[in-house]
């Protein structure tokens, strides 16, 4: 079943969007502990990092200019009509693969003898999975190598861009490191000619967008089939539950938890389709990036920073906070005018497509 993909933007727009370690740096200059920027007072960092999320949160619920409108899909499953949020099919991911199985010999290498670990990790067109458990094998001798045989390939759930290839990462227990990254291909022979470079992946890359809907913010929901978006009734009325037995097309939904459907799909032969904002990305470890212009979020946390620590300025960055929010509130209306009444959008009109051959 088609998802949305194709119906969003494909670029990630991350310009003007500073880390935490960066925004952090400034607002301990900024504070006045310039020279310690490395070795800030204790409980300084913790409580900019606080200032910095608590800030991009309220902006992002207080402005609409800085939320930005996506779809998202799940694919309709037959005798299903409860989706969870969090598994929209564009943000789904392949799985973490399982351990590889390992084979030595001790001729044709440069490894030396000893206890070697194994981990490997599945890669597609987006990212990396996370790293397998890890395998341990002894090698003899001084001129051993190491065969890692690749599981099975398992197919990914629908709306996750097939697997490429491997990555292969050893040889310290507990401390193993990038040694190579193959195609898919069925085994990988460790010479020891490679140096192991790069940590083992944090966190699952391999979905084709990151975002997830914020419930709060839905703007249209529908299901696509042959083609056809069809709208749904928003709200479920407690009486249908009478006939929660029926299954059919789905005419209506709710959002609680999840997403519910009534009446129950009857088939597999579509695709819920949701119209909303997505909700903020991560911004807890250093290298995440704020979701909300960064310039606007450092100037009401250094704001905020300033009047807990009584710095007479404070209201400066409120002024300059409160200048670059009204520019962007009127940069976001773009070729829109305000006149008097409604604003009418004309109604979609079928045109009959023009028939490629003509007629006899």
């Amino acid at each position: 079943m088609a998802v949305t993909t194709s119906y969003n933007c494909s670029c990630e727009d991350s310009s003007g969007n500073e880390t935490l370690a960066e925004l952090r740096a400034r607002m301990i200059r900024r504070l006045g502990w310039g020279a310690m920027v490395n070795n800030p007072p204790p409980g300084v960092a913790a409580l900019c990092d606080d200032f910095l999320q608590s800030a991009q949160k309220l902006l992002y619920r207080r402005f609409a200019q800085l939320r930005t409108e996506r779809f998202f899909s799940w694919p309709v499953l037959q005798g299903v009509r409860l989706y969870d949020l969090q598994e929209n099919a564009e943000a789904a991911t392949i799985a973490t693969p399982v351990a590889p199985t390992l084979g030595t010999s001790g001729v044709g290498g440069t490894l030396p003898a000893g206890a070697k670990s194994y981990r490997i990790a599945a890669v597609n067109a987006h990212g990396t999975t996370l790293a397998s458990t890890a395998t341990a094998i002894t090698t003899v001798g001084a001129t051993s190598t190491v065969t890692i045989t690749f599981p099975a390939v398992v197919p990914p759930m629908e709306g996750v861009d097939a697997q490429t290839g491997w990555r292969v990462y050893g040889r310290t227990a507990g401390a193993e490191q990038l040694i190579a990254q193959v195609a898919l291909v069925a085994s990988y022979v460790d010479t020891g000619a490679i140096v192991p470079s790069g940590a083992v992946p944090d966190a699952n890359t391999t979905y084709i967008c990151s975002h997830f809907l914020d419930p709060l913010k839905i703007t249209w929901v529908g299901v696509q089939r042959d083609s056809v978006y069809y709208p749904l009734a928003a709200g479920i009325p407690p009486e249908v539950y009478s006939y929660d037995q029926t299954a059919g097309f789905p005419l209506r939904y709710e959002i609680r938890s999840c997403i519910e459907l009534w009446p129950i799909p009857q088939d597999n032969d579509a695709t819920l389709i949701v119209k909303g904002h997505f909700g903020l990305s991560r911004f807890t470890e250093d290298g995440d990036q704020s979701t909300v212009d960064s310039e606007l979020v450092f100037t009401l946390a250094i704001a905020n920073a300033k009047a807990h620590y009584r710095q007479p300025d404070a209201n400066n960055y409120v002024a300059q906070m409160e200048t670059m929010m009204q520019n962007l509130v009127a940069g976001s209306h773009t070729t829109r005018r305000y006149i008097p009444g409604r604003d009418v959008a004309p109604d979609f009109v079928y045109a009959v497509p023009k028939p490629t051959v003509p007629f006899a």
